[in-house]
């Protein structure tokens, strides 16, 4: 069953020659770093040994601070593939290792195979509300339905959000009486 057929043109056109260099990507600096963070993937449903839990907020982060997010994936059989809403990340290292080339750019999603460890590099910019949740999960849909999500609050420096959430705020539904 025959479903494309490509055919070139009489004549081909020359295309420019590439740039050496595409762009320049100013991304966090290792320098800036203001916290460390573990995230443990566990099994198909848990980071941290916790579900997803509409009620709780697992992180709070300083808006505009850079961070070392270390993600690990312990288990011998089970793959991950790490995502976070609202930021990029540089791959700083793999198992200890030095970060291979295609590695190299800013992410926002990093594949972790059985028994490995990446470090990453992120910069929260100024995307700050403390009422609403950004999240980090497994990006694979079966891991993230069966609960493997947290969810972090980006906050100005000096507020102190309450980690307890509010599930129907969101819905624009007030019960205070």
């Amino acid at each position: 069953m025959d479903i494309l057929q490509i055919r070139a043109n009489e004549k081909l056109t020359q295309l420019p020659e590439l740039p050496k260099k595409l762009v320049s990507i100013i991304g966090p600096e290792k320098r800036e770093v203001y916290k460390v963070r573990s995230f443990e993937l566990n099994g198909y449903d848990r980071i941290n040994g916790k579900k997803m839990d509409m009620t709780r907020m697992d992180d709070v982060i300083m808006a505009g601070s850079t961070e070392i997010w270390e993600v690990s994936n312990p288990r011998e059989e089970m793959y991950h593939n790490f995502h976070v809403h609202g930021i990029h990340f540089k791959v700083l290292e793999v198992n200890g290792k030095p970060v291979p080339a295609h590695m190299i750019g800013l992410k926002d999603t990093i594949y972790l195979p059985p028994k490995s460890i990446v470090k990453l590099l992120a910069r929260f910019e100024n995307l700050s509300d403390e009422k609403y949740p950004y999240m980090y999960h497994c990006h694979l849909l079966m891991h993230e339905a069966m609960g493997m999500m947290g969810p972090f609050l980006v906050v100005e420096p000096g507020i102190n959000p309450s980690r307890k959430l509010d599930i129907n705020h969101s819905k624009g539904h007030n019960h205070k009486k």
